[in-house]
């Protein structure tokens, strides 16, 4: 039944058009268990939430040793709070849907050069997806970070890769 719902969500959307962020409910993405950063696997989740009302993407990376923000059963207490290690919030730009039934929400800010950084955000939310292959995470989210350093002068790459819980059927 869900698959026959989403098929027909995914011939409306293509046919009809995307609609507009207004009608469309706000969509609250899971807290992510799987962050990289540039290139490497990291102790960090994330939270993601697109506000479509306010047009909006937010992104915040914590440190979170006491598995808090994704609990697990194999720890009975703990006396560490997350701590808020980076936050993105962007405005969102486009929000489509592939050909395979994945919605991608894209938004960037640009500060740079006047004291600010370039941050372009991407998120990829595979729940509704009708293709047969295989796809890393139910939500894949990528978020690039570019700055110019100004004490080890040079433009600073960061890119964090964003994965929720991987698909279970």
């Amino acid at each position: 039944m869900k698959n026959v719902f989403s098929k027909l969500l995914f011939y409306f959307l293509t046919l009809g058009g995307l609609l507009s962020f207004a009608q469309v409910q706000n969509p609250t993405l899971a807290p992510a268990e799987r962050v990289f950063k540039n290139s490497e696997l990291t102790n960090l989740v994330a939270t993601l939430n697109v506000d479509l009302a306010k047009e909006k993407i937010s992104v915040l990376i914590y440190e979170d040793n006491c598995h808090t923000i994704i609990p697990t059963a194999d720890l009975l207490s703990c006396l560490s709070m997350p701590s808020l290690i980076d936050s993105f919030e962007v405005k969102l730009t486009s929000v489509r849907t592939e050909y395979c039934g994945s919605t991608i929400y894209e938004g960037s800010e640009d500060k740079m050069p006047v004291d600010g950084a370039k941050i372009v955000v991407r998120i990829q939310d595979n729940s509704s997806r009708l293709c047969e292959d295989i796809r890393p995470a139910l939500i894949e989210t990528e978020v690039n970070e570019t700055y110019y350093a100004r004490l080890n002068p040079g433009l600073v790459h960061n890119k964090y890769l964003i994965y929720s819980k991987p698909f279970k059927k």
